[in-house]
């Protein structure tokens, strides 16, 4: 394979990767925003395409490990500008992964708000339930009276 070709192969899925990590970062933040109240979302079909990219990065990964270990003394040879190409995307990815990561850390804390929330609203349903439980009449059978006549 010659260098050009490498590097349009390692451009490709390089730059498919961080199409796919910037979608990543995009629907973390539309579910942050939705979770914190600015927009109403449906967050299950967050969930399902933020799973899609991360299912999509991992065949990448398998396509360049792939790819790498058919041709690691190819790739030992390459230029200096192919390297370069590489540092770039490695650097525009770690930009990506680190903003991602401080998304998902402020998405825990709207997360457990949440779930603290829907607790508080859970228990305080079911005590409004038991005090409504409380004023009915427990009859299990038919009462029987005992002046009756024969």
């Amino acid at each position: 394979m010659q260098s050009q070709e490498i590097i349009k192969e390692i451009d490709s899925f390089w730059e498919r990767k961080r199409i796919l990590f910037n979608r990543y970062l995009t629907l973390t933040q539309r579910l942050k925003a939705g979770l914190e109240g600015e927009n109403s979302i449906h967050p299950d079909g967050l969930l399902s395409q933020r799973q899609d990219c991360i299912h999509n990065i991992q065949k990448i990964d398998r396509s360049i490990a792939k790819n790498i270990k058919a041709g690691v003394t190819k790739f030992g040879s390459i230029s200096k500008q192919v390297k370069r190409l590489i540092e770039s995307y490695q650097q525009d990815l770690k930009m990506i992964m680190q903003a991602v990561v401080l998304e998902d850390q402020e998405l825990m804390v709207c997360v457990q708000t949440e779930r603290e929330r829907i607790k508080t609203e859970i228990l305080r349903m079911k005590h409004g339930r038991r005090a409504t439980t409380g004023y009915r009449q427990n009859v299990r059978h038919a009462p029987r009276f005992l002046d009756t006549r024969s």
